[in-house]
């Protein structure tokens, strides 16, 4: 790893030339040894390399050292693993100007204006930045930059823009100096790059015959010039990407027109992501429910077949692959260890979901067959990396895999008709090491009324042996889950219980009426419990009518805040079963929520609380109650 730190050097006036030194790691510790307050953010820039020696203009530096950022540079080589660790050091990443691309990578004939490229440098950036986007770590793509973010997330090129654009262009490879603008581009209202001008127009200077043709998925376009050619991009999700076609380093030092901005907001973006990493690190973070389990068997139909023979709990399993051979695959399920490793996420509690069915003999016998073959299901995805991943039960066991760097996974079960009406599968589910049961799903069952047919019950709220169950399952511990469950059952589970009742993933009625959802009155009552409502990530649980992002999920963690305290409010995603939008659309996202919530001005105790905190007391003070139950017999 030593190696890819790097020096920087005076070349020229204009140039660095960045050599390995003896002590390569020696930058690094000087920066890390330095208290975390007083540290600047280290920045990583990619840079040219001919085989020999790193060359980079001295403008990136000097505007990052303005904004106050460290500049890291990181030339082309090899080894994934390398790349990731690297990129675990970094607070933010440029992605800066060079030359042409490969036509080869951009899956094209060459065309007869192609200038000099580097198969190298190209592939490298490219996983770079997949990574990177994986990471969610701050990016700044500068000139051959913003083209990189387009390729990498799928967009395509012009080769030459003054003979493959559709529109005669103006001059965008200017013979004026670098630190003169040469043309204006128009600066798009709501964007990011507006934001920080606060301008509908920008002067700028311009050194390409590239650009970007097609937009990539999850960008918009910030600002244009006058003929046409894309000049800024942003992301759809409000995820910390930028990307400029002009050389905004080179205009750092123009009083006129500085662009020192573009540099200040990605310095400040590098201490907002610095600062979430490192509460990553010393909270235990939780996502109370998800549905992963689905990919590990086959004995049930749902809606849309998940199950996956080839399912891998590390990398997941690969649905389709990218435009760029370069990049790796991506995989359609939601949540696996890679992913959790990305997103900060410690800790994941897996529900083994069971399809209402019939309630005769053969399919109550069949339901709970299909449950325990999917909690084995978890436990032997889960033994297939023990240095990476262990079951847990306890707040005690979870804390304990968090320091031995591992994550942490808790079984339940979603839907209580997988214990029909026999009280003896409860044991057998609590010593399978159940953490809670979800009483019901889409559906009425033997325990309960659903509240996906509240006006035809069949209880009125839970049943003779749903009473008999709720009891039975405080005093073993086990957490009873009233998502799904109609409004009677929820206040007859709160009746009975005397052990915190939780609501795994449900949202806020007030801000979407939804029968899955929870009222004001719901939420102050589960507050008043101390119980703990798992905010689901569920489209259709957080608007109506409209695509749902994260300030909707800001919108309802809230509006349970004021309803009924932080101390109730967590995550329960229900990835792989519905569950994700824009922003948070799988584990390896589940960082944006905290940088969403520091950024609207939560605490670190607060953020704390919410992403597990919360859950791991309403778990221990359920348990603690079964312990004290035991003791009285």
């Amino acid at each position: 790893m030593g190696s890819l730190f790097i020096f920087a050097h005076k070349q020229s006036n204009d140039l660095m030339q960045a050599s390995f030194c003896e002590n390569p790691m020696k930058a690094y510790y000087d920066h890390i040894s330095t208290p975390p307050e007083h540290r600047t953010p280290c920045i990583g820039l990619s840079a040219n390399f001919d085989g020999k020696q790193a060359l980079m203009a001295k403008a990136y530096f000097e505007a990052l050292a303005k904004a106050g950022g460290s500049p890291l540079i990181i030339p082309p080589f090899e080894g994934k693993e390398q790349i990731e660790s690297l990129l675990d050091r970094l607070d933010a990443i440029i992605f800066t100007g060079g030359g042409d691309f490969d036509p080869a990578i951009l899956g094209e004939e060459p065309h007869e204006a192609l200038g000099s490229f580097d198969t190298t440098r190209d592939e490298f950036e490219l996983l770079v930045l997949r990574l990177a986007l994986d990471k969610q770590l701050p990016i700044l793509g500068i000139c051959r930059g913003i083209q990189l973010i387009n390729l990498g997330m799928g967009g395509t090129l012009y080769q030459d823009i003054y003979s493959q654009h559709r529109h005669k262009c103006i001059d965008h490879s200017q013979t004026a100096a670098r630190s003169e603008s040469s043309h204006s581009v128009e600066i798009f209202p709501e964007t990011l790059i507006h934001s920080l001008f606060n301008r509908d127009k920008l002067a700028v200077n311009s050194f390409h015959h590239q650009a970007i043709r097609d937009l990539a998925d999850g960008l918009k376009v910030s600002a244009l010039s006058s003929d046409g050619i894309i000049e800024g991009i942003e992301s759809v999700h409000e995820k910390p990407i930028m990307g400029l076609q002009w050389h905004p380093e080179c205009l750092v030092t123009n009083k006129e027109d500085s662009m020192l901005p573009v540099f200040e907001w990605l310095v400040k973006e590098a201490l907002l992501y610095r600062d979430c990493r490192t509460l990553c690190r010393e909270t235990p973070t939780l996502d109370s429910h998800c549905d992963t389990a689905l990919y590990f068997t086959n004995e049930q139909t749902i809606e849309e077949e998940l199950y996956s023979p080839d399912f891998d709990f590390y990398s997941g399993i690969s649905a389709r692959s990218t435009k760029v051979s370069s990049l790796p695959l991506i995989p359609a399920n939601k949540l696996d260890l890679r992913k959790m490793q990305n997103g900060g996420l410690d800790c994941a509690i897996m529900a083994a979901y069971i399809k209402q069915g019939k309630r005769d003999k053969q399919g109550l016998k069949q339901a709970g067959h299909t449950c325990l073959n999917m909690l084995k299901g978890i436990k032997a995805q889960v033994a297939n990396y023990p240095d990476l991943a262990g079951l847990a039960r306890k707040v005690s066991e979870i804390k304990k895999l968090k320091s031995e760097g591992k994550k942490a996974i808790l079984l339940a079960i979603e839907n209580a008709y997988a214990l029909g009406a026999n009280l003896k599968l409860l044991d057998t589910f609590d010593k399978a090491g159940v953490c809670y049961i979800t009483l019901c799903h889409n559906g009425h069952n033997d325990v309960c009324d659903s509240a996906s047919d509240e006006k035809h019950p069949e209880h009125h709220g839970l049943s003779p042996f749903g009473k008999e169950l709720v009891s039975a399952m405080a005093a073993k511990g086990i957490l009873a889950d009233v998502s799904h469950a109609s409004e009677k059952t929820f206040y007859d589970v709160l009746e009975i219980c005397p052990a915190p009742v939780i609501a795994s993933h449900s949202s806020a009625k007030a801000l979407c009426m939804h029968s899955r959802n929870l009222s004001d009155e719901q939420i102050l009552s589960l507050s008043k419990n101390n119980g703990y409502i798992g905010l689901c990530l569920y489209e259709g649980f957080l608007v109506k009518n409209r695509p749902a992002g994260i300030k909707d999920v800001l919108a309802h963690i809230n509006h349970l805040r004021s309803v009924g305290g932080v101390e109730i409010i967590g995550i329960g995603s229900d990835f792989d079963g519905g569950g994700g939008i824009p922003g948070c659309q799988n584990a390896g996202e589940y960082f944006n929520l905290l940088r969403a919530l520091k950024a609207e001005g939560y605490t670190d105790e607060e953020i704390s609380l919410i992403v597990g905190g919360n859950f791991l007391r309403t778990l221990q003070l359920a348990q603690l109650y079964a312990e004290n139950h035991k003791k009285a017999l």
